[in-house]
């Protein structure tokens, strides 16, 4: 609204039209029609504005993402904005972890909403992409002071489709250095594989915290061998699609 009002009152209202915003508008429309089709065929409306919801608030910030972020700086505000808000729920759960649960996990589903875990892959990232392409000292500094608040919030979250999404993250990440500084992939890309396949091996059969990436690992490359919990959370899955 305040884009809007902005635009008409300095009578310089403009719509950026990208090579994204038609697809955006047709996937708009098949997500309304769908959630209409389901109203008018007996549907719930409270399941519909579930659904849909998260949908629609995705086409709503593509366009105002298109149309406010015009220069450099501004998608630097943004993203440390992202940031810092990241960090504030880390300490959130960080204190509700320890003051509320005493450390205790036992029995606790989730320490924040199921999605949190994967927005703070967004801080991981940008922390690697921050070294990458070597902002200031201060600003890597503060991100490194920052990942404990939110890593440990990020561990009791205990969300795998997070961690399965991190590690596709960091192999993205890891392309991304092999087109802008080969000789760094070779010095870190091998080492890390190494690392990680003997990490997996050490940690295959066993149950702490610490196995969480590869507990995330097993429940889709073997997934007789995941937990209950995970195994319980597949079924649910196959469930969601039946029901979808």
């Amino acid at each position: 609204i305040s884009w809007l009002v902005r635009g008409a009152i300095q009578r310089n209202l403009k719509f950026y039209n990208g090579a994204l915003s038609r697809p955006a508008m047709f996937f708009l429309m098949f997500t309304i029609f769908g959630m209409g089709y389901g109203l008018f065929t007996g549907g719930s409306m409270n399941v519909a504005l579930w659904e849909a919801r998260p949908i629609i608030y995705m086409i709503a910030m593509f366009c105002l993402a298109s149309n406010l972020l015009e220069s450099r700086a501004h998608v630097k505000n943004v993203l440390w904005i992202a940031m810092i808000a990241l960090l504030i729920v880390g300490i959130a759960g960080d204190l509700y972890y320890f003051i509320d649960l005493k450390g205790n996990l036992v029995g606790v589903e989730a320490i924040t909403e199921h999605g949190t875990a994967v927005q703070m892959n967004t801080f991981f990232v940008f922390v690697i992409g921050a070294y990458l392409y070597k902002i200031s000292t201060g600003k890597r500094l503060a991100l490194l002071l920052m990942i404990p608040f939110i890593a440990l919030t990020y561990v009791a979250t205990q969300r795998r489709a997070a961690v399965l999404s991190l590690i596709i993250a960091v192999i993205l990440v890891a392309f991304l250095l092999l087109r802008e500084n080969r000789r760094l992939f070779w010095m870190i890309v091998p080492a890390g594989a190494v690392v990680a396949v003997i990490y997996s091996a050490i940690f295959w059969h066993s149950s702490s915290k610490l196995a969480l990436p590869v507990e995330a690992l097993k429940s889709v490359v073997s997934q007789d061998q995941a937990t209950v919990r995970d195994q319980a959370s597949n079924n649910y899955r196959l469930v969601e699609n039946y029901d979808i």
